[in-house]
């Protein structure tokens, strides 16, 4: 333990990447951009980025992004579809299949605009972010039933839901009092709490292995040059965290201490289960 707390050490892994429960592999999105549309593969690897290869590969207008492996090892979940994009492209749905690439499913409505999923520790269930018209929120799905629950925050402008290691609580990302924040609730929709109340974009929370700590990505240190020219960065409209910097905090929202400072843009933070020798 350092003087101040432990330190931290950063490694740099594809997007939105997670890992396996024994840290030596790893699942990520490939994603590529063809004008309007984004589609790409869903790739397993090395934790070092070796050994790679595409366990399915998507379709030409369907994007597929934020890949879970499951807490036993065996499952890997996906969002297929315009998650981000406009819906009339391709509503998105939570997707799962086998890490050799095997028993590929649907495991939400083809209508709905599902995504953004994040295991319970018992592998019992998902939390997910959906969109259906007028109906947005965090849902959480019971895999042995395949019934969904709302998960009662009090708005429906919640993203990027994030279940702790112990199960207690499910961190995600709000825009309910006009800026994003990340807050934290218990799985069954008490004891809301706000944890970031800095200027800028406050997102992609990931409890660590341990439960102690969340890391996220924020945008509390403004601007290091001139600003991201969107149109060039995103042709499809994604709009960017502009100089995101990765930050992490206790997992009650104390203890703040910011990882990066510079010009770049880093964000959807993972980490890395520590092996056993």
């Amino acid at each position: 333990m350092a003087e101040h707390g432990p330190s931290f050490a950063l490694q740099r892994v594809p997007d939105a990447a997670s890992f396996s429960p024994g840290g030596d592999r790893m699942v990520y999105a490939l994603v590529n951009f063809h004008g309007e549309f984004r589609n790409g593969s869903v790739v397993v690897a090395r934790a070092d980025g070796s050994d790679h290869r595409a366990i399915y590969e998507g379709p030409a207008t369907a994007d597929m992004i934020l890949p879970a492996w499951s807490p036993l090892g065996d499952v890997i979940l996906f969002t297929l579809g315009g998650l981000y994009q406009r819906e009339t492209i391709k509503p998105a749905q939570l997707m799962s299949i086998r890490p050799d690439g095997s028993s590929l499913a649907a495991l939400t409505a083809a209508d709905e605009n599902s995504g953004s999923p994040s295991w319970s520790p018992d592998g019992k269930q998902v939390a997910y972010r959906v969109t259906k018209g007028p109906v947005r929120g965090l849902r959480i799905l019971d895999l042995a039933t395949g019934k969904s629950r709302k998960l009662e925050t009090g708005s429906e402008y919640d993203v990027f839901p994030d279940w702790s290691p112990r199960g207690d609580w499910i961190a995600f990302t709000s825009k309910r009092d006009g800026d994003y924040e990340i807050y934290r609730i218990r799985p069954d929709g008490s004891s809301l709490q706000r944890l970031t109340h800095a200027p800028g974009t406050n997102a992609h929370s990931r409890f660590s292995p341990d439960g102690e700590w969340i890391a996220f990505s924020t945008g509390r240190q403004g601007f290091k040059d001139e600003a991201i020219h969107l149109l060039l960065a995103a042709p499809v409209g994604l709009t960017f965290q502009p100089y995101g910097e990765i930050a992490v905090m206790c997992a009650d929202g104390s203890n703040i201490r910011l990882l990066t400072d510079n010009s770049t843009e880093e964000g959807a933070p993972s980490w890395i289960p520590m092996r056993k020798p």
